[in-house]
């Protein structure tokens, strides 16, 4: 992963946390692009389970299924994150 993509990866990935601590729908389209921006790189795993997830569930919903799910989507998320800033160094 060079700098840019790191950037980009990012750019799409941070909104896309924030979108799930708001609970906000389009969560899951931020994530899907995040992990086109990360394609080939170690943050695409986790951002396309994190996207599949997402996409899967209702993650609007404040049930607790719900809020264990989006736990798990953002940690994902997170993690993706992380590998990004790291290969952006």
């Amino acid at each position: 992963m060079n700098r840019a993509q790191a950037l980009r990866t990012i750019m799409f990935a941070a909104p896309a946390e924030m979108a799930l601590v708001r609970r906000d729908a389009v969560a899951a389209a931020l994530l899907v692009q995040a992990a086109r921006a990360a394609a080939d790189s170690p943050a695409e795993v986790p951002l396309r389970e994190a996207a599949t997830i997402c996409r899967t569930l209702d993650l609007v919903d404040a049930g607790p299924d719900a809020s264990a799910a989006r736990k798990v989507v953002l940690a994902l998320t997170r993690i993706a994150l992380h590998e990004a800033g790291e290969a952006g160094l």
